[in-house]
């Protein structure tokens, strides 16, 4: 999927969403666990991570709450970057 699509397509991705994760990936060595991955999720929505064994759901869920530094992109909760801000982001959000 490009980009002009995601932009394009508010179920996608809203920039006035409370979470936004914009083409975060993880690579490890020449492996990408998580490549490009794009979308937001609105207050008060619940969101499953769906896959097969291996498919990135724990590294990108690991990135989101600041146990794996993500590789490039970012992701913003209520406003707060996980590369600029992660004290302010574990505080909004538990992981168990």
């Amino acid at each position: 999927m490009n980009d002009e699509s995601i932009d394009s397509n508010p179920l996608l991705f809203n920039k006035n969403d409370n979470i936004l994760i914009q083409k975060l990936s993880k690579k490890f060595g020449d492996f990408y666990a998580v490549k490009d991955l794009t979308f937001s999720i609105k207050k008060n929505e619940i969101l499953t991570l769906l896959g097969h064994n291996g498919a990135g759901k724990t590294t990108a869920i690991y990135m989101l709450t600041g146990v794996l530094s993500p590789s490039s992109g970012d992701a913003f909760i209520n406003g707060y970057s996980i590369a600029n801000n992660l004290d302010e982001v574990q505080q909004r959000l538990g992981l168990c």
